[in-house]
Formats: C-alpha cells, sequence, structure tokens
C-alpha cells in the first residue's frame, strides 16, 4: 500500500481555522489527520505540500517511524512548531489508514485499552491543569518512552488540551483509551463552535449522562470528512490575538481578519 495523493481542507471560524490533511492509497483508502496551527494555515498548508511532495507521496503509512525521521533528520534542520504540526496531521492520518487497512480501531495501534470511557469536561483556558496539546499518535509514542526510561513518571495524570475540530478529538479519544495515566480531555468544540461536528461523519460526541466519550469502535479513526459541510465554512483568515481583551469570548470580536 502507498500513499498516492495529500490533500488539505481548511474549514474557517470566528477564531480560528482548523487544518485537515486527507491521504488517499493506491487501494483507494482514505485516512484522515487533523491540525489547529494558530494565526499560521498559510504557512502550514506550504509545508504540508512541500514535505508531501518530498516524503509523503509513495511511502507506505505503515512506516511512519521513518517518516519522521525523514521529516527531521534528512532535512537537517530543528524541529519547529510548523513542521512538527504538518508530521503530526500526517502520521494522524496514517494511522488512521493503518486502522482502516487492519479493520481495527486506532487504539488497538496504540497499545491496547486501558478504559471503555473516556472523561471530558468543557474547558480549553483554565492554565492549571493544562497540558500542551498533544496529538494521538505521538503522544502514545512518548508515553511509552517515558515509561521504558523513568516508571514512576507514567503515573503522572495528563489532560490533553483538544482544540482541534472532530478529527483531533478522535485522535485525542483513541489516545486516552490507549494510555493508563489519562485523566480528563479538555474539549471545546461542543460550546465553541457547536456546528463544527457536523464537518465529519462518525463525530464522537459526549455523553450528556456521565460526560465521557464512549469506546470508539469503527476501524481507523472512526470518522470521515463530509467535504460539503467543508465548503459550507470557508477560511476566515483569522488573526487570533490574545493579548487583546475579551480574547476568550473567541466572537469574532476579538480577531482580526487579514484578508489576501
Amino acid at each position: 500500500m502507498k500513499i498516492t495523493e495529500v490533500e488539505t481542507i481548511v474549514v474557517g471560524t470566528p477564531w480560528r481555522e482548523l487544518t485537515f490533511v486527507e491521504l488517499t492509497t493506491d487501494d483507494g483508502l482514505r485516512g484522515l489527520g487533523e491540525a489547529r496551527m494558530l494565526n499560521k494555515t498559510d504557512t502550514l498548508l506550504a509545508c504540508v505540500e512541500e514535505m508531501s511532495r518530498r516524503y509523503v507521496i509513495g511511502s507506505d503509512p505503515f512506516d511512519v517511524q521513518h517518516l519522521a525521521w525523514r521529516f527531521s533528520w534528512e532535512e537537517y534542520g530543528r524541529a519547529g512548531e510548523v513542521t512538527q504540526t504538518a508530521l503530526a496531521a500526517i502520521d494522524m492520518a496514517c494511522h488512521d489508514l493503518m486502522g482502516k487497512s487492519l479493520g481495527v480501531p486506532v487504539h488497538q495501534l496504540l497499545g491496547g485499552r486501558f478504559r471503555q470511557r473516556t472523561p471530558a469536561y468543557a474547558n480549553g483556558w483554565y492554565q492549571g491543569e493544562r497540558d500542551p496539546d498533544t496529538i494521538a499518535a505521538m503522544a502514545a509514542r512518548v508515553a511509552r518512552a517515558i515509561e521504558e526510561y523513568d516508571p514512576a513518571w507514567i503515573e503522572e495524570p495528563v489532560p490533553p488540551h483538544d482544540v482541534c475540530g472532530p478529527v483531533g478529538t478522535a485522535a485525542n479519544v483513541h489516545l486516552a483509551v490507549a494510555s493508563s495515566n489519562h485523566k480528563i480531555l479538555e474539549h471545546s468544540n461542543d460550546f465553541a463552535d457547536p456546528w463544527v461536528k457536523d464537518l465529519v461523519r462518525g463525530a464522537p460526541e459526549v455523553d450528556a449522562a456521565d460526560g465521557s466519550f464512549a469506546l470508539p469502535t469503527a476501524p481507523g479513526l472512526g470518522v470521515a470528512l463530509d467535504k460539503e459541510a467543508c465548503a459550507a465554512h470557508p477560511r476566515t483568515n483569522a488573526h487570533f490575538n490574545l493579548v487583546r481583551d475579551g480574547w476568550e469570548r473567541r466572537d469574532g470580536a476579538n480577531v482580526e481578519a487579514v484578508r489576501s
């Protein structure tokens, strides 16, 4: 199985832009990844295009370790925010392809299942309990490395900060299921932009009864992009200014739109 096409789709909201990456293989499978690159969407798109042309097209989606190596060592450059975000979205899409190819959910590829349900709460802005954004596949490998070198670290509870759209949320849920030290998933989509979940079919939903996500059972990440729904929300070219008064409302009043 080889990757033959890389497509990027950007969806705009009043305060952020969501970038989806869809990989297509020579046997017709499609894998989804997602990244939220705050204020640098054009830069991210350019990076995905260039790195895909150089390393992704023609590669085997199962060969994610070598792909990550090429993004860093073969480039002979520092691992920066933009390149690592591009790699994370592509890595996520590769794991989606692997799961679909094998007919198993991504959490089984990450090592198994520690829980049946993933607790979540609608909070993305309290700093006290927040770790940096985590991307599912890469975070799982980091957690495994920590466990190998210092078993005590694995007991530290981790609350991933999920400010992505529904594909990133799905990836976070799979990570939570496969992680022994997952605490809670910070989840913002349901109250920030409620329509965002309609961008995919099979979007993870928080159960109002217990405030948690159910165990994913579909192959891969379990979501499929609705490109018509995405097209209904074109790019906003928003510059989200976190040093402006009222930034936390995320209602567009604190956003500077930069039009080309």
